[in-house]
């Protein structure tokens, strides 16, 4: 009996599995966008979009295409996310105003879902494809329904399959602005947990809701809070204390699930560490891996595996900078 009953507190503990970096072949480009897919590859574009690269899961350059940005079929500008359907070989660009185009695996325009989605572009998906959802900030709101709704979920066609409004946030006046970051995941059970500002509240959500419940994450180690106003106006001309101003305060970066039921919580702490990751098991919400120090930043999660990149740098005036891509997985520890 007593060691039944130590066994229902017992929980094994998870740790972090890293493997080699993988050096990704393509120059260095100022803020990338990366997305891994099914099989390991990297697609990679730059902040305006103006060329698209997938890499083998070594590194290799296996497709290159440069992006005119003239505004003609298959063009964009500043991608804001990807996703890739494995079964059909395609790819789905989403763009600046929520601009949707999707491509065959070779870089093939095939078709453009949306054109204009108000202040759209942050998007997640389910584990199968099986369909999209498209977050709208702010009090912008989708029109492509009934209703003015801020949540949209499309099939991989572009259909409509069901929309709602969801209460946004409101942030007091001396917060800090909500531009930080911006990230929203789904679990397997369609929980949508998003988070803004770089603050310690998550909310979550639940499909269809119109409000939302408050998650507020335990700080990781070296967690230096938002200042309690925001920069003044007249201070945001000047671009280095801008940068100072949010350099001074631990940021949410990212949010994404892995094995369906684990919320990844990337945090930029800028110092001592760039950036640091805690896991946590949404049946419980118990924090399960705490204060690891991962490489740069969390790009996402495909299946059990989850990946971050870095920038290698080099002292060498004749040698480029490239990007790392480093690759994780969540195991039991030994």
């Amino acid at each position: 009996m007593v060691l039944f009953c130590l066994s229902m507190f017992f929980v094994e503990p998870l740790r972090v599995f890293a493997g080699e970096p993988v050096v990704l072949n393509v120059a260095s480009t100022a803020n990338p966008q990366f997305h891994v897919d099914d099989a390991g590859c990297v697609w990679l574009t730059d902040f305006l979009g103006e060329n698209l690269f997938r890499l083998d899961p070594k590194g290799r350059v296996i497709l290159s295409r440069v992006n005119p940005m003239n505004g003609g079929p298959g063009e964009f500008t500043k991608p804001r996310s990807f996703v890739t359907f494995p079964h059909s070989q395609s790819l789905l660009v989403v763009s600046q105003y929520g601009q949707t185009d999707r491509f065959d695996f070779s870089g093939t325009f095939q078709q453009q879902l949306f054109r204009f989605l108000p202040n759209a572009g942050v998007i997640a998906w389910d584990a199968q494809r099986e369909w999209m959802l498209y977050v709208f900030g702010g009090n912008q709101v989708a029109r492509l329904g009934p209703e003015q709704h801020n949540m949209l979920v499309v099939d991989r066609e572009g259909n409509l399959i069901e929309s709602w409004f969801l209460e946004p946030e409101k942030l007091a006046e001396d917060r800090v602005p909500a531009g930080v970051a911006f990230s929203v995941t789904v679990d397997a059970n369609r929980t949508l947990y998003m988070s803004s500002g770089g603050y310690r509240e998550v909310r979550v959500a639940k499909p269809g809701a119109a409000s939302s419940q408050v998650w507020t994450l335990a700080a990781p180690r070296f967690y230096r809070a938002p200042p309690a106003r925001r920069l003044p106006e007249h201070e945001w001309v000047n671009k280095k204390k801008v940068m100072a101003h949010y350099q001074s305060f631990t940021q949410l970066s990212k949010l994404a699930v892995v094995n369906g039921h684990y919320l990844l919580v990337c945090w930029r702490l800028h110092k001592p560490w760039s950036h640091c990751l805690d896991v946590y098991d949404l049946r419980d919400r118990r924090r399960v891996v705490a204060n690891y120090r991962l490489p740069g930043e969390l790009i996402g999660a495909v299946g059990a595996r989850f990946f971050a990149w870095s920038t290698q740098g080099s002292d060498r005036l004749d040698v480029e900078e490239r990007h790392l891509l480093h690759v994780f997985s969540l195991g039991l520890a030994p």
